[in-house]
C-alpha cells in the first residue's frame, strides 16, 4: 500500500461521515418543517457534519511523519481521491507514491 492510498481511505472515510452527517441534517430539517421537538433530532447530523470536516482539514496525517496534509491533500481533488498533482509531502518531503513502511511487533 502507498502513501496516497492510505491517505484516499483515510479522506474516503472522513467524507462519506461527513455528507451522512449533512444529509441526515438536511432531512431532519426537511422532515421537521423546522418545528422544535423534530428539530432537536437534526441537530446531531449537523455535529456529525462538522466533526467529519474538521476531521479532514486539520486530523487528516502523512502516514510517514504524521504531519497534518488535510488542507493539502483537499485543495485541488475530489472528496474521494487526492490529485496526481500532489506528489509529495509538503512536510516531510516522501512521494505519496511510495510504498509505505509497515512495523510490526513481534
Amino acid at each position: 500500500m502507498t502513501l496516497r492510498e492510505s491517505i484516499v481511505r483515510r479522506k474516503r472515510t472522513g467524507a462519506i461521515v461527513t455528507y451522512l452527517g449533512f444529509a441526515w441534517f438536511v432531512a431532519w430539517m426537511v422532515l421537521s418543517g423546522a418545528q422544535p421537538p423534530w428539530l432537536f433530532v437534526a441537530f446531531p447530523g449537523f455535529a456529525i457534519f462538522f466533526g467529519g470536516t474538521w476531521y479532514l482539514l486539520f486530523f487528516l496525517r502523512c502516514p510517514s511523519c504524521r504531519g497534518r496534509i488535510g488542507c493539502t491533500v483537499s485543495y485541488m481533488s475530489s472528496p474521494f481521491s487526492v490529485s496526481r498533482k500532489i506528489r509529495f509531502c509538503p512536510f516531510c518531503g516522501v512521494a505519496l507514491d511510495s510504498e509505505l513502511e509497515v512495523h510490526r511487533v513481534v
